[in-house]
């Protein structure tokens, strides 16, 4: 896929982010984040739209937990000496 704007990022082996410039070919690995910016071509089998991320409102929340109170142990009392302190 080509890159329809301008677009910086850092393609794998390299340390340092890369200009793109609009026509230039997009990497596999910047593809998510090109999408997601809408910085990518549609074309061929799969739209741009279909390998986006879902929207946050389609991601599942993660349900609240509730601390369950755990009986504590049979221990027995320590035992009281006869020194007065």
């Amino acid at each position: 896929m080509k890159f329809t704007k301008p677009f910086q990022g850092v393609p794998d082996g390299q340390i340092y982010p890369v200009q793109y410039q609009t026509g230039d070919e997009c990497p596999p690995e910047l593809l998510a984040s090109a999408t997601a910016l809408e910085a990518i071509a549609k074309e061929g089998p799969f739209a741009a739209a279909e390998v986006a991320p879902p929207p946050a409102a389609e991601v599942e929340q993660p349900q609240e937990q509730v601390d369950t109170p755990v009986p504590a142990p049979d221990v027995p009392p320590v035992a009281k000496t006869g020194k007065k302190k």
